[in-house]
This record gives C-alpha cells, sequence and structure tokens, in this order.
C-alpha cells in the first residue's frame, strides 16, 4: 500500500472553561491532525500532541516538511510503522523544538494504525491487539 496523499487538518472547539490542571484553564481545544490516504482508496487519522499556544508550529511542520516526505512511501504491514514514523525523527528534517518532532512522530503512527485497520476492515482497537467478548 502506497501513500499517495497526505492532509494537515486542525480540530477547534469551544470548551466551556470547566477542564483545567494547576496551571491552564481551555476555553478551547484545539488539535492538529494527519490524514493519510493510500492507493487502496482509504485513508486514516492521527492527532499529534501540542503545546496550544503553539498549534502553528506543528501545523507547519507537518504540512511544509512531514507531508511530502511520506508521498510515495509503501507501507507493506504494521512492522512498517515504526520505520515510517521514524520519518518524522530524521536529524535532516528535525525542527527547531524537539516537541514538535515526537508530537509529528505521533500523528504519523496513529494515522498509519488506523489507515492499516481501515484497510483491513477491523476495528482500530482489534488491530492494536485489543479483545472483546461481545
Amino acid at each position: 500500500m502506497k501513500i499517495v496523499a497526505v492532509s494537515v487538518l486542525e480540530y477547534s472547539r469551544q470548551l466551556d472553561g470547566r477542564s483545567w490542571n494547576p496551571q491552564f484553564r481551555w476555553s478551547e481545544r484545539r488539535a492538529p491532525l494527519l490524514l493519510i490516504e493510500a492507493d487502496n482508496g482509504r485513508s486514516g487519522i492521527g492527532e499529534a500532541w501540542c503545546r496550544q499556544t503553539a498549534i502553528g508550529s506543528i501545523l507547519a511542520h507537518l504540512a511544509a516538511v512531514i507531508a511530502p516526505q511520506l508521498l510515495g512511501v509503501e507501507m507493506v504491514d504494521q512492522e512498517s510503522i515504526p520505520r515510517i514514523a521514524g520519518i518524522a525523527r530524521s536529524p535532516a528534517l528535525a525542527s527547531a523544538e524537539p516537541w514538535i518532532d515526537a508530537a509529528a512522530a505521533s500523528a504519523i503512527d496513529l494515522a498509519l494504525w488506523d489507515l492499516l485497520a481501515r484497510s483491513a476492515g477491523r476495528p482500530l482497537w482489534w488491530m492494536l491487539g485489543g479483545e472483546s467478548d461481545l
């Protein structure tokens, strides 16, 4: 299965401010998303963690640096996922902020697992080794 398209999206939702930690109260939830499409017509989506105030940095890095590197990459099976996600940690593609590379790698990892699950016609939890009696 070959990667034929990569899109970078931003999820945004207003919150009521009831979500918080000792340093911050959230009034908005924003998340960078990576959508990977394969030549089999299936797609997978993955979220990259980010610092809410620096979401533009990860979105820009995914779009300008990571997405072009993923185009044309062949994914044979689940053993290919660490190799492909490792593209984000390549020293040649390193960003100025180390957290951005880890966030990009996690978005790739999640999107590829989702793509693999959809391609196999299985739920993602099953592909990741989950079990159910239902």
